[in-house]
């Protein structure tokens, strides 16, 4: 049984787990970082603070972040859900254990820690020893309180007393029952030293079936090891170079449609380019035209209209020349039908069973 001294080290165990080695405080925000460890939120955000704006894990695996980083740290949802969670079940469970455990009928002070057979009462160990110093009553039978047998029954007989013994007979009995006229000559048994029996009987019992079952399993196992089949062999490659075919002929017409696609791409890129350059060229005489104005240059602008004006009117006939590409447009004839051809002929493969003795047919279409 669970001791105040091993209840509290218990109580420590999980106290360790669900507090924060930085503020030595229940976590509060617990984040984990990419290290696994995990921390407060709060005191990641001090340390990086007093740090220039970096953190540095204490453990000192290496992991560094900088403060912008911190708040996007996963929250540990584990680590959170057992601070919301422990603290108060360990308490729980800890009256509940202090609850349970008797005192002794001795002292009515300490916990009991024994409990005797023959006195039929729990005792502190101090209590114990104290009664049993005796030659005759040190051969008391004394277990563990833990190992109490479930309370006994009375006697139907004798009310007083409780039923400790079997008898030889098979009746349950009390310590009056077995001096009584019914039962003299039998022999009684403990009930404890008789249940002890009954148990290792019946685990040894367990055991022995369960070894046999295994055994017999394996007998079994037997009946289907040994190599693969040549049969499903046969299966496994066919529908093997079955899969290889149709992957390689997926890739083939992919491989078409790429090849298409690549040169409508190519087409597409150089129309594309002549319009830059057509624009660049704009750009450059829109913009000498502008300095022009800015300079308020009568005498180069009326110098340079007759180009300026060729420009536009060359570009404006270049432009309506300039017709988008053509791009080569494709189809997929036949897709469509290949999952009913291929369903159909698969239906053509099956199994023929033979009668016992004959060894198993596989018929495939391959072989037609």
């Amino acid at each position: 049984m669970a001791t105040k001294s091993s209840n509290a080290h218990k109580k420590q165990q999980v106290d360790d787990l669900i507090t924060c080695s930085l503020c030595l405080n229940y976590f509060a925000d617990p984040r984990m970082l990419p290290c696994s460890h995990t921390y407060c939120l709060q005191c990641i955000r001090q340390i990086a603070a007093s740090n220039g704006g970096q953190f540095e894990c204490p453990m000192r695996d290496g992991t560094r972040l900088e403060t912008n980083h911190i708040d996007s740290l996963p929250i540990n949802r584990a680590v959170r859900d057992m601070v919301d969670i422990l603290p108060a079940a360990v308490d729980a469970s800890d009256q509940n254990r202090e609850a349970t455990v008797p005192h002794c009928d001795e002292c009515h002070l300490d916990a009991a820690d024994l409990w005797c057979s023959d006195c039929d009462a729990d005792y502190c160990r101090k209590c114990c020893d104290n009664l049993h110093k005796g030659r005759i009553l040190s051969q008391h039978r004394r277990v563990p309180i833990e190992e109490k047998a479930a309370e006994s029954k009375r006697c139907g007989f004798h009310h007083d007393e409780k039923i400790r013994f079997l008898c030889s007979c098979e009746a349950l009995i009390c310590r009056d029952c077995q001096h009584s006229k019914e039962h003299k000559g039998h022999t009684p048994a403990l009930i404890d030293e008789v249940v002890l029996d009954i148990t290792e009987k019946l685990t040894t019992g367990f055991k022995e079936a369960q070894k046999f079952l295994s055994q017999t399993k394996e007998q079994g196992n037997l009946l289907t090891s040994g190599n693969e089949n040549p049969n499903t062999q046969s299966i496994t490659q066919i529908f093997s170079a079955l899969r290889k075919t149709i992957d390689d002929y997926e890739k083939k017409l992919k491989a078409q449609i790429c090849t298409i696609e690549e040169k409508n791409t190519v087409l597409v890129d150089s129309y594309l380019a002549s319009l830059v350059s057509k624009q660049v060229a704009l750009s450059k005489q829109n913009e000498d035209f502008d300095k022009i104005l800015l300079a308020k240059d009568h005498m180069q602008l009326l110098e340079s209209k007759k180009k300026l004006t060729n420009y536009l009117e060359q570009l404006t006939k270049e432009l309506k020349e300039l017709k988008p590409p053509i791009k080569t447009e494709y189809r997929i004839d036949g897709v469509d039908q290949l999952e009913a051809n291929i369903n159909g002929t698969l239906q053509r493969a099956h199994i023929i069973e033979k009668r016992p003795g004959n060894s198993l047919a596989f018929s495939s279409f391959l072989d037609n």
